[in-house]
């Protein structure tokens, strides 16, 4: 993670998948996955999410719920595979 986006350890960790959306982020889909995820569902998308330095790049997302022995919600698991990496927005 902290390869594909520029962040460090210690800058990421802790932090919502917030801190990588933008201007091409999908409103929709992250709309969505607050949705599925209060309902401890699988979530699976592709959107745009940004580096540190604000370049946009393509990703599919998989999000999990894990679950103890007991059926509790201990965490999430997530992969984040880069589909591509974009041209950066024009700034004025």
């Amino acid at each position: 993670m902290c390869e594909v986006t520029g962040y460090s350890f210690e800058e990421i960790i802790g932090k919502t998948p917030r801190e990588l959306q933008g201007l091409r982020t999908n409103k929709e889909i992250t709309d969505k996955l607050k949705k599925i995820i209060l309902e401890n569902k699988v979530f699976e998308c592709e959107t745009v999410n940004y580096k540190k330095d604000k370049t946009p790049y393509r990703v599919k997302i998989v999000i999990c719920p894990l679950f103890n022995n007991f059926g509790n919600l201990i965490n999430y698991v997530g992969i984040h595979e880069v589909i591509e990496i974009l041209e950066k927005e024009e700034t004025h």
